[in-house]
């Protein structure tokens, strides 16, 4: 009797054991299976930390092969003076020309000043500051320092990263940029070459100098002097023409700057189209001065969007311009034309100090892209390719129609309605935006 009682005990206490091990068994299962799902659900890319600060992106290597064809790419801030999104730039500039063979950065900056900068650069006759005095004063910040320094550093390897910019506008005048100068230079060439005389004096350079030196400014330029200008423009272009075929990268450059200045003149009087003069420029650089190299893009995304129509607002509303430098290059290179648009979650954009003046808050609306990647995914920053079967079906699938990759209505940055897999072709989103330091950074 009691050995049976004895026997009953050992069972009950063996079959506990048992079920006790199948439950641990069964919930390490569950848990596994949790992981799996969690893990496969997250299909976007997130990057860490460590990789982040060193551009080495180990994350992205896909990007090596996605961006394989792409000859130029194009590299979007939302707007001007976003300190977080500046500091993701550069370091994806490192990256891009490190690990995917670009080896030109563009800037939304002047055309001709960049180009006289990058001589400079190339003989050894330049230093950070040089670029970081020669650039649309948005990007003359302590952010692009690394950049800057960057560019320099490469001058002595194999591969030089060349500094250039896009932009229709100017600088006024210096020693070293002198473009009245430049252009009679320019000018006793082509009469030279075609024996002709243009019967240019003073009061046509003056004209130039002008417009040059007011590039930026909103006053119209004198009728008398775009008078002027436009005729003796239309006698350089038809001389150009008679020779354009010959490959003559210095009469090409130099055309582009002609077409650049009637461009500005006519600003102020409605007739000009920026965009479309920035994407000619894009198209010289890509054609002509750098046929063999690939090119990175940096500029306001708005500028690089190739298909405008994606994005509600410019798709309903006729005070925007549609006819962006991006339409311009994705009709010219199709998919050898790039972009990647860099995104903020939160945090503030403009200028520190200032007494409060020129800071707007960054907010995530629910529903859109910011928020969503926000709450599924645990990183500072993450990058969704949208040539990716699976992340385009993740936007879809949770119904995201809204993204902060540039800001076109309100007073308020909340993001824009669009279609987002149809917008860009990458995202770059980071965490937190911050305020940019304007000042001058320093040769120390």
């Amino acid at each position: 009797m009691e050995t049976k009682k004895l026997n009953k005990i050992g069972m009950k206490y063996f079959y506990c054991k048992i079920k006790k091990k199948e439950i641990r068994q069964k919930l390490v299962l569950i848990i596994c299976l949790i992981l799996m799902i969690k893990l496969n659900s997250q299909t976007f890319t997130k990057i860490s930390n460590k990789e982040f600060e060193n551009s080495n992106f180990k994350e992205l290597s896909f990007l090596q092969e996605e961006l394989k064809n792409v000859q130029i790419i194009g590299l979007g801030e939302a707007l001007h003076n976003m300190g977080g999104t500046y500091t993701a730039k550069v370091k994806m500039v490192k990256y891009l020309h490190k690990k995917c063979g670009f080896d030109v950065i563009a800037f939304e900056s002047p055309f001709y000043n960049s180009s006289k900068v990058n001589e400079l650069i190339k003989k050894g006759q330049a230093n950070k500051d040089s670029i970081n005095y020669n650039i649309s004063g948005v990007w003359s910040t302590s952010e692009t320092k690394e950049l800057f320094e960057y560019i320099i550093e490469t001058q002595k390897t194999d591969r030089p990263l060349e500094f250039i910019g896009f932009d229709e506008s100017f600088f006024a005048s210096t020693d070293t940029q002198d473009l009245t100068k430049d252009y009679a230079n320019f000018i006793n060439n082509l009469e030279e070459e075609n024996k002709i005389s243009f019967k240019l004096d003073s009061t046509f350079y003056n004209a130039i100098n002008t417009v040059a030196d007011r590039s930026y400014s909103f006053s119209k330029r004198a009728p008398q002097d775009t008078l002027l200008l436009y005729n003796k423009f239309r006698e350089i272009r038809k001389e150009l023409s008679k020779i354009e075929k010959k490959d003559n990268l210095f009469n090409d450059f130099w055309s582009e700057v002609t077409n650049n200045l009637q461009s500005v003149y006519r600003k102020n009087y409605k007739r000009s189209n920026r965009d479309k003069r920035m994407a000619s420029n894009v198209k010289f650089l890509a054609n002509k001065k750098y046929p063999n190299k690939k090119i990175m893009l940096w500029a306001a995304t708005s500028h690089l969007l190739s298909n405008p129509n994606s994005i509600k607002n410019y798709r309903v509303s006729k005070k925007y311009n549609k006819k962006k430098m991006g339409v311009y290059l994705k009709k010219e290179y199709g998919e050898r034309y790039y972009v990647m648009a860099f995104t903020p979650f939160k945090g503030k954009f403009g200028f520190k100090g200032m007494l409060g003046l020129g800071k707007t808050k960054v907010r995530s609306k629910k529903g859109g892209l910011e928020y969503y990647i926000n709450n599924k995914y645990d990183s500072d920053f993450v990058y969704l390719s949208l040539k990716n079967k699976d992340n385009i079906n993740e936007i879809k699938k949770n119904k995201i129609g809204r993204s902060n990759i540039v800001w076109l209505e309100g007073m308020r940055y909340k993001g824009e309605i669009m279609d987002i897999p149809n917008a860009v072709d990458g995202i770059f989103y980071l965490k937190d935006e911050r305020l940019v330091n304007s000042k001058k950074i320093s040769s120390n």
